[in-house]
């Protein structure tokens, strides 16, 4: 019954944001979450996305945080919410998402995947190379890390 309720509300918050009131749309969400929070960290990042098209920057940050205080340890969540943190040129903040997600686990190569690229568009080269030797220590037998730093190594000379 739960789940239907938070159904309802992300169709009718759906059709608020579709008409074009993401206001209407992001209140929606927001009030039947805070009634009946959602397990998955997706239905709050609609809450973000919607605040964010509303160009409410409060509700933006609310909503932000929200997320990251229920889904906290989620790589997934974690990611999405840095990203959002790095669109709004907010790298510090960012980082400091990606940091905590790796705090909390350790092991996940879309956490420093993000971070790496994070870096990189920052500019920020020395870093980027820190944190893909970090990922390569961490994660040796990840393909993913393997093939990043091959390239890096190509492309800047940096690595081992």
């Amino acid at each position: 019954l739960l789940n239907n309720y938070v159904a309802i509300l992300h169709q009718l918050a759906s059709h608020h944001r579709k008409n074009g009131d993401p206001a209407m749309a992001a209140r929606i969400l927001e009030y039947g979450l805070d009634r009946v929070p959602s397990l998955r960290w997706e239905v709050d990042a609609f809450v973000v996305q919607t605040y964010q098209e509303a160009k409410d920057a409060e509700g933006t940050a609310r909503s932000l945080e929200e997320l990251l205080s229920l889904h906290e340890g989620n790589p997934d969540a974690m990611n999405y919410a840095a990203s959002v943190y790095e669109q709004a040129g907010d790298v510090e903040s960012a980082v400091a998402v990606y940091r905590r997600g790796l705090a909390l686990g350790p092991d996940s190569d879309v956490l420093y995947q993000g971070l790496f690229g994070t870096y990189y568009r920052a500019q920020q080269t020395e870093l980027a190379t820190e944190v893909l030797e970090e990922w390569m220590v961490r994660r040796p037998t990840s393909e993913r890390a393997r093939q990043l730093h091959d390239q890096w190594s190509s492309a800047f000379g940096g690595g081992n």
